[in-house]
């Protein structure tokens, strides 16, 4: 019901940035977001920001999305990792499925080891 409602979107994407702001510090996030390899992704994610916040939220919502997997995509081998972890859905993550979908992160990561 509330899935595309703007208000909850533009206060998600405001707690959201908050959050990476107070997290990891200012410089380093200014760095996340604004490298010279990542400025496409940036611009879609801030784009798509701008875009909910000017009434296109489905537009907007795809757009931003698509820019998050691009900024945040590396990080997805290190969420599995922790997920699996985890005391209660740690078990869940190391069902077969979950490992199948894991291996294409692991590969990256392995590959950037090297």
């Amino acid at each position: 019901l509330f899935f595309l409602d703007r208000g909850f979107l533009a206060m998600g994407n405001l707690l959201f940035l908050t959050g990476v702001y107070l997290l990891i510090g200012w410089q380093r996030a200014k760095a996340l977001f604004f490298q010279k390899g990542r400025l496409l992704p940036s611009l879609a994610f801030f784009g798509g920001i701008v875009l909910i916040m000017c009434r296109w939220v489905l537009v907007g919502l795809i757009i931003e999305g698509l820019g998050f997997i691009s900024l945040f995509g590396k990080f997805a081998g290190v969420l599995f990792l922790i997920m699996s972890r985890l005391p209660i859905i740690g078990p869940v993550f190391r069902l077969p499925i979950f490992q199948k979908a894991q291996m294409p992160f692991q590969k990256k990561r392995q590959e950037q080891m090297v």
